[in-house]
């Protein structure tokens, strides 16, 4: 079992993980242009809902998401406007100065906004059906233990992609990091729209 879990991750769950993705990304975003502590609230939500999320699927959520197919692909268009809004209050966030001497009173992203992020995210749905699908029938204590990795494969890649955002604002300077991530949001965003659509 344990090698099953060892092999799965390394195969399936870091390539998912570690990928760019509109999660990854925004984190990336939010390091450019805020404090691991102002952005730490974010984090939290965000985590919780993934909590959730595999928690629903480890109990058969799975099953209604794939059964109801046509709900979900209008999922992505709502996580797209929420992308549209971060990149919308990271560019009123654009200041003169760098980022070691961010003001106090620009505040960060909330507790709820990252818990909703993730809920509206699509690859964290997708994500999560796909690798649970091989594994339903292999029993309880497996696919907990499963979950387990599941999460903390993506929280080390949110912390990673985080800090990674946050070195190369330092490198371009606080304003021009806010206008880069801010432009690849909108991209990410565009390009859920654009898949929501093809489906």
């Amino acid at each position: 079992m344990l090698s099953k879990i060892i092999t799965s991750f390394f195969f399936i769950v870091a390539p998912l993980c570690y990928s760019p993705g509109p999660a990854n990304i925004t984190l990336a975003g939010l390091g450019g242009t805020y404090s691991f502590k102002k952005t730490l609230p974010f984090i939290l939500g965000l985590w919780l809902s993934t909590i959730s999320g595999l928690l629903l699927c480890l109990y058969g959520a799975t099953d209604f998401i794939m059964k109801h197919e046509k709900l979900m692909r209008y999922l992505p268009v709502f996580g797209a406007l929420y992308l549209f809004f971060m990149a919308y209050k990271s560019l009123t966030n654009v200041k003169k100065v760098e980022v070691k001497n961010e003001e106090e009173n620009n505040k960060g992203p909330s507790f709820l906004e990252g818990a909703i992020f993730q809920a509206l995210n699509p690859k964290f749905l997708v994500f999560t059906i796909s690798v649970y699908s091989p594994f339903l029938n292999e029993g309880k204590l497996f696919l907990t233990l499963f979950s387990a990795v599941l999460f903390f494969g993506g929280a080390s890649a949110h912390l990673l992609w985080f800090f990674m955002g946050n070195r190369l604002a330092h490198v371009l300077g606080g304003k021009k990091a806010q206008y880069f991530f801010s432009i690849l949001l909108i991209a990410v965003g565009i390009w859920m729209i654009s898949t929501s659509i093809s489906k």
